[in-house]
């Protein structure tokens, strides 16, 4: 008689053996990939050690390094400073001009104007001439100039009203302090 083919999954003991089998080979997949993340893990350690010798052994190069740099310079005279040098040395001297001109512009009446600013450094005298819409414009003017900080002993040198400004020459004494 003709063997019959049977399309149908067998059923029986040699099936229960397969089934047990599949944790046992994922317990294996996952021992594997363990071991693999294991052995990047240490590879990574010692490169960073070997890194960290590096970084040791550069840190005193540079030490040694300063200290002959260190007494080189020692032995080295004292040389004259450059023209920039003294150039900046000499500003650094001089009056906060950027922090008095910022003052200024807060202080000037919104109907004033100034048209010269002078300033003579060997006795800090600072001068302004300029105009106003009024009189009480000019002396707005003033009362903020004594409030300041930059400025005392506020003196109006003159004041004359022309045909739509009155015209104004103020005095003042600048003040410079090291903190500023």
């Amino acid at each position: 008689m003709k063997a019959m083919l049977n399309l149908l999954p067998v059923t029986g003991a040699g099936q229960a053996g397969k089934k047990n089998a599949l944790p046992f080979y994922s317990l294996i997949a996952a021992c594997i990939c363990f071991l693999v993340l294991m052995a990047l893990w240490a590879s990574t350690l010692l490169k960073l050690k070997n890194i960290s010798g590096e970084g040791e052994a550069l840190l005193q190069r540079k030490a040694e390094l300063q200290v002959r740099l260190d007494a080189a310079r020692g032995s080295m005279p004292d040389r004259e400073a450059s023209p920039g040098e003294k150039m900046l040395s000499e500003i650094q001297a001089t009056h906060p001009w950027s922090s008095i001109l910022s003052e200024l512009s807060l202080i000037i009446p919104e109907k004033g104007r100034l048209s010269a600013v002078e300033t003579r450094q060997d006795n800090n005298v600072i001068s302004f001439k300029g105009y106003a819409v009024s009189q009480l414009d000019v002396a707005t003017l003033i009362a903020s100039l004594e409030r300041s900080e930059y400025f005392e002993g506020i003196e109006i040198i003159s004041s004359q009203k022309g045909a739509k400004e009155v015209f104004f020459e103020l005095k003042a004494k600048l003040i410079w302090s090291e903190k500023k």
